[in-house]
C-alpha cells in the first residue's frame, strides 16, 4: 500500500510489518534500477507496445525543453492536426512558439505536460 505525502512515499510492505521510507527520487531510481536488472538478466517481460510507451514517457521527462513539430505533438496525443489546433484556440494547449529562422511553430514536452 502507497500513501503519498508532499515530498515522500510511505511504502508498507507485508514483509515483517515494515513501513519504509523514500524519497520520490530514490522510488524512481529503485523503479528504474528493477527495470534495468530484467532487461540484463534477460526477464523483461514488457511487450513492444509497453516498452515504446515506456520510452516515449522517458524521453519526455529526460528532455522536457525537446522542440516537438505540429506533426510529432499530434503522432503524441493522438490527434489530428485539426483537432489540436481547435485544442489550442480553446486554451486547452498554449500556442506554439516561434523560432528565429524557423518557419514552423514548435512545443515542448514541458509545454504539453502542464497541460495534459
Amino acid at each position: 500500500m502507497i500513501h503519498s505525502t508532499t515530498n515522500c512515499f510511505w511504502i508498507n510492505f507485508h514483509r515483517n510489518s515494515k513501513i519504509i521510507i523514500m524519497s520520490l527520487l530514490q522510488v524512481i531510481k529503485s523503479i528504474l534500477q528493477n527495470i534495468i536488472d530484467q532487461i540484463d538478466s534477460g526477464n523483461c517481460n514488457m511487450s513492444d507496445e509497453e516498452m515504446l510507451k515506456t520510452i516515449n514517457m522517458l524521453r519526455q521527462y529526460a528532455n522536457p525543453e525537446e522542440k516537438l513539430s505540429k506533426d510529432q505533438v499530434c503522432s503524441k496525443l493522438n490527434v489530428s492536426r485539426a483537432t489540436f489546433d481547435n485544442k489550442v484556440r480553446a486554451g486547452k494547449f498554449p500556442k506554439g512558439k516561434k523560432q528565429r529562422g524557423f518557419k514552423e511553430l514548435f512545443w515542448t514536452n514541458k509545454d504539453l505536460a502542464s497541460n495534459c
